[in-house]
């Protein structure tokens, strides 16, 4: 049976015809795969040796791909953090205490974990607390609380070598204010260039050169996502190939060597490289079960393949307007072949490899 034609098949046949100079399209013509697989190979080295050329190679010691990913799970009515292996296998509950709970992100080091919670078991308001714990839950500590924070927008981005957080707060959108994991002191902030078209930060490379954020796009007006250099330097509009378009738009999160970005574009996700040049990289990432919805985009430790969420709608006998919706962890690769499902509790959301 033929696909139905939705919008979001018509974004990836859109960019298949906009841009034939995108490596690797999902859905498009690609390489031979002996070439393929020699340019993936070339790029996979070549992001090593910018990892050990910075210093991020150090504080992923011991990380790879086989790390833990950590994720929100709906269980009894009540949000709980959880981490299963990419296999699958080692299903483990980190939290139980009350309150809602949303977007558990590693420290790079894969030891501790900080998360954004709510007083109330429902999200509600704007007013949360920044928790954070061990890697098998313990010890959780409260850094900062009642902070007027949009959880649903953002994700809290951790210094290299695991002392300080950084969030943006809503009163303040072009900075983003940087917390102590010892203290929960204020101790630095990173404010957006004055010359962004951007007017909110949603998060920094791990690497801390590049911000990424959101804002009116000079051409079309219509809200564009984008980096910039933290010195005011190569900004890159990243909707470049949707002028006009006003689609939805998920917050931008960074692979770990900082050359690749992810973020929802209505029900798919995009993958880019941070900046347009002559390694520009682009891969529409679409659902396996097409009825489906992608979300929640997280890097592997490698950069080569992606965590996220499948949402798929369900309808109940005809005519009754019952639906059911179920989410779970997906993995792909950042081409968005070989998707396999990991959880199967259908509850599923904000996973972070």
């Amino acid at each position: 049976m033929p696909q139905p034609f939705t919008r979001s098949s018509l974004l990836v046949a859109v960019l298949c015809l906009a841009a034939p100079t995108i490596l690797g399209l999902a859905g498009c013509s690609r390489p031979a795969g002996g070439m393929a697989d020699r340019m993936s190979k070339v790029r996979a080295m070549q992001r090593q040796a910018m990892m050990k050329k910075s210093g991020m190679a150090q504080y992923l010691a011991g990380v790879d791909d086989n790390s833990p990913i950590v994720f929100v799970a709906i269980v009894e009515g009540l949000t709980q953090i959880y981490t299963v292996r990419p296999d699958g296998e080692n299903f483990r509950q980190l939290t139980r205490e009350p309150g809602y709970k949303t977007r558990p992100v590693w420290n790079l080091a894969h030891s501790r974990i900080a998360y954004f919670r709510y007083p109330e078991d429902t999200p509600m308001g704007d007013s949360v607390s920044i928790v954070v714990m061990h890697d098998d839950g313990s010890s959780p500590k409260v850094l900062a609380q009642n902070k007027k924070i949009d959880a649903r927008k953002i994700r809290m981005s951790w210094k290299p070598d695991g002392s300080v957080l950084y969030v943006q707060e809503l009163d303040f959108p072009t900075i983003l204010y940087g917390y102590t994991v010892d203290t929960g002191t204020q101790v630095e902030t990173i404010r957006l260039p004055k010359n962004s078209f951007m007017t909110e930060i949603h998060s920094i490379s791990p690497d801390m050169t590049y911000l990424a954020g959101a804002g009116p796009s000079q051409h079309d007006n219509i809200i564009h996502i984008g980096t910039i250099r933290r010195d005011g330097k190569k900004e890159t509009d990243l909707m470049q190939p949707f002028h006009q378009i006003p689609y939805h738009l998920g917050t931008v999160v960074w692979a770990y060597h900082s050359q690749l970005v992810a973020f929802e574009l209505d029900k798919i996700i995009m993958v880019m490289s941070k900046s347009f040049s002559l390694q520009f990289e682009a891969y529409p990432l679409t659902p396996q079960d097409f009825a489906g919805e992608l979300s929640g985009p997280a890097f592997s430790p490698s950069g080569r393949q992606v965590a996220c969420i499948m949402e798929t709608t369900s309808e109940g006998n005809i005519g009754s307007g019952d639906q059911s919706v179920s989410s779970d962890v997906w993995l792909m690769n950042v081409n968005g072949t070989k998707q396999r499902k990991i959880t199967h509790t259908g509850s599923c959301f904000d996973p972070h490899w």
